[in-house]
């Protein structure tokens, strides 16, 4: 996700919490519950509820935008 603002170069990758994921998701508009669960092995599971009559494809994109703006 890219290095902390501050962080040196050569640190190690801080990755956020599955709170600070859920809260930046449940940000977006069309979004009205989100969920991450994280596995032992590493890997995230996301679940989304959307609100009625939100367009998927559209919440979608404003995800990605907000995770790449508030986590890089």
């Amino acid at each position: 996700m890219g290095t902390p603002e501050g962080a040196p170069s050569g640190s190690a990758e801080v990755l956020p919490t599955a709170g600070e994921l859920e809260r930046a998701i449940g940000s977006v508009a069309g979004i009205v519950d989100a969920e991450v669960r994280r596995s032992e092995a590493g890997r995230d599971r996301l679940r989304m509820s959307l609100a009625p009559g939100a367009d998927p494809e559209t919440v979608a994109w404003a995800v990605a935008a907000t995770l790449r703006e508030r986590f890089g």
